[in-house]
């Protein structure tokens, strides 16, 4: 009596499709959680955006602090979380959802290119005084609904 050859399901030609695929959806999340896809256009991206966004950034860019505590309803951070440049932060919801607030970060490649194009929000001339001034001015536009916190130092962006 032969016995029936059942069709191996693992082949190494299987194990190998599936452990290549694991591996590029592993890259790609990377990528997303890093922002590397809206960095990749953040010259269309900041030209997309309202003064209020624009003054977000400018913010934090003043304040050199990637990451923003906020009331959960702030509505000009929803808008940025839907261009790309800013994520809630894993972790924190649970902590900070009590008081109706979350954290917010711009993913690491994002901040990268926002440094990269300070001139853009900043003015590199103006005295400490003037760029105080406009810190408070800003705090002062969003009624404290927004607070910058230094959550991390943000290490350099890694290539995929």
């Amino acid at each position: 009596m032969e016995r029936d050859q059942r069709k191996r399901l693992w082949t190494p030609q299987s194990a190998s499709a599936y452990w290549k695929e694991k591996h590029d959806q592993e890259l790609e999340a990377v990528a997303k959680r890093d922002g590397k896809d809206v960095a990749r256009k953040i010259d269309e991206v900041l030209a997309s955006l309202s003064g209020d966004e624009r003054e977000v950034l400018e913010l934090l860019l003043l304040k050199r602090m990637a990451s923003v505590i906020a009331l959960y309803e702030t509505s000009v951070l929803g808008r940025l979380q839907e261009k790309g440049l800013l994520q809630p932060r894993l972790g924190v919801g649970t902590i900070l959802m009590q008081n109706m607030e979350t954290c917010f970060s711009v993913p690491r490649a994002v901040w990268a290119e926002l440094e990269a194009r300070r001139d853009r929000f900043v003015d590199k001339d103006a005295s400490e005084d003037i760029l105080e001034a406009r810190i408070s001015a800003l705090v002062a536009k969003f009624e404290n609904a927004l607070q910058p916190v230094d959550i991390e130092q943000m290490p350099p962006v890694t290539q995929t």
